[in-house]
């Protein structure tokens, strides 16, 4: 009897501990979903804040808002020092875009909003001043980066 007894004892005990697992599985998925979502939200507010830094500091400074348009046209008609301010601006903005890039990969990045990016890029590197300028800057980036840059205009968005 006693037997029996500890027997259901056991059962039941397991039976709990089946559930306990159960509910805490639940739970940590619930977690990984909650902190999921805080890194996305997180991660895009990081790029929006510096979109409007970068955009805001070229609007305010003239001088370099006309660099970057006649780069933008043909570098070639840069001096020097514009030049050199041209590449400082577009290696800023590769990097930036091939960080966004790899927030993609890393799922931290929806979909959508990836291809609101891609546009920007496809867009940017259509202007002859930055096919001009692209091998300056493709070298030190990802080589996957480097491939999606290179397919813009080759195959529908």
């Amino acid at each position: 009897m006693a037997k029996r007894w500890l027997s259901d004892i056991s059962q039941v005990a397991e039976i709990i501990a089946a559930i306990a697992v159960v509910v805490s599985l639940v739970y940590v998925g619930q977690e990984v979903k909650r902190n999921t979502a805080a890194i996305q939200g997180a991660s895009l507010q990081a790029i929006a804040t510096s979109d409007s830094e970068t955009l805001l500091t070229v609007a305010a400074d003239a001088s370099l808002s006309e660099v970057i348009r006649l780069g933008h046209d043909d570098p070639d008609l840069l001096n020097q020092s514009e030049k050199f301010r041209y590449t400082l601006f577009m290696r800023n903005f590769w990097l930036s875009f091939q960080n966004i890039y790899q927030q993609r990969e890393l799922q931290l990045l929806d979909e959508t909003v990836w291809q609101s990016y891609l546009t920007v890029i496809c867009g940017m590197k259509s202007r002859t001043g930055v096919q001009k300028t692209w091998p300056e800057h493709s070298h030190i980036l990802e080589d996957k980066f480097v491939a999606t840059v290179e397919q813009c205009g080759s195959t529908p968005l």
